[in-house]
C-alpha cells in the first residue's frame, strides 16, 4: 500500500513540474496536418493458380515506396511507414496509408543571464 502511493505522489508531482501553458505551447507545436492515401500499383494483379490459389507476379515493395514517397514529396509530405496497410481489391494490389506533412524544425531556446 505505501508504494502504490509514493508512485501516485512522484508521478502527481512530475505533473506539476511542467507548467500548463508551456504543455499548450508544446501540443501547438507538434500539431502536424496529415493526408490518407490509396496508391494503386499497376501490374500488381492476383491471376488464378489452381483451383483454391491465386498469385501475383514477383515485385519490389521498397521500389514502390521509393515511387509513393517520391511523388508525396513533391507536395511536401512524407509518408508514415508505421502505417501503410496492403489491400487486395478485385484482384488488384493498393498501398494505403498516411502522409504526414513535413515540417521546419522548430527550436526552443533559452536565454539565461547574469
Amino acid at each position: 500500500m505505501r508504494k502504490i502511493l509514493d508512485i501516485q505522489h512522484k508521478s502527481s508531482y512530475r505533473r506539476r513540474l511542467i507548467c500548463p501553458s508551456l504543455r499548450l505551447k508544446l501540443k501547438y507545436i507538434y500539431r502536424m496536418k496529415s493526408k490518407i492515401f490509396s496508391y494503386k500499383v499497376d501490374g500488381i494483379v492476383l491471376e488464378p493458380f489452381d483451383d483454391n490459389l491465386k498469385l501475383s507476379q514477383n515485385f519490389d515493395r521498397k521500389e514502390l515506396l521509393n515511387q509513393v514517397k517520391e511523388i508525396l514529396k513533391e507536395q511536401n509530405f512524407k509518408l508514415d511507414e508505421h502505417s501503410l496497410d496492403y489491400k487486395i481489391v478485385d484482384d488488384q494490389l493498393y498501398i494505403q496509408g498516411i502522409a504526414i506533412e513535413q515540417q521546419e524544425v522548430k527550436s526552443i531556446g533559452f536565454m539565461t543571464g547574469k
